[in-house]
């Protein structure tokens, strides 16, 4: 039986990415609804153990002003990442919140900041990261973020036989 971690960028902007022991990823730009979402993650329940699934856990902060998430994006966004918690519990695969700082400090310094041009500043950035360390897959803005949280918590992973 095979045993993977999954990690999920929720967002219609987001991705899951997941990996296999011995170091086969796979990512996908997430699914266009709830169902969809589920579905795709119901395949692994096929012949595969999961071991954990990693998601993002998105923040609260609202922007006053024009820079930033508003109160509304804020809000769908929890919704999905809900959503997935519960699909994912449902399912009996166990589930680790994660922030983004906890992630990214994996990389290293990360572009910062709240405004659109700072976000795709730092998607670009862990873009490239991404496709430094594992040359041979398709990294796209969608699901850099969601590979980003992959690597960040299975380093060493794909060669040991301990998680």
């Amino acid at each position: 039986m095979k045993e993977i971690i999954i990690a999920i960028d929720p967002g219609k902007a987001g991705g899951i990415a997941h990996m296999e022991r011995g170091g086969d990823i796979q990512a996908v730009a997430m699914p266009k609804t709830p169902v969809d979402t589920v579905d795709y993650l119901r395949q692994f329940n096929v012949d595969c153990r999961v071991l954990f699934v990693y998601i993002e856990q998105p923040g609260t902060w609202v922007a006053s002003g024009k820079a930033g998430p508003s109160v509304d994006s804020i809000v769908k966004l929890n919704i999905q990442m809900a959503e997935m918690r519960g699909a994912c519990m449902a399912m009996r695969y166990p589930v680790k919140m994660v922030t983004p700082r906890q992630w990214m400090t994996h990389f290293g310094s990360v572009p910062t900041g709240q405004s659109a041009d700072a976000k795709r500043a730092r998607k670009e950035h862990i873009k490239g990261i991404v496709q430094e360390q594992c040359p041979d897959l398709k990294v796209t803005l969608k699901t850099a973020d969601a590979l980003g949280i992959l690597l960040s918590v299975t380093t060493g992973w794909r060669m040991s036989h301990d998680v």
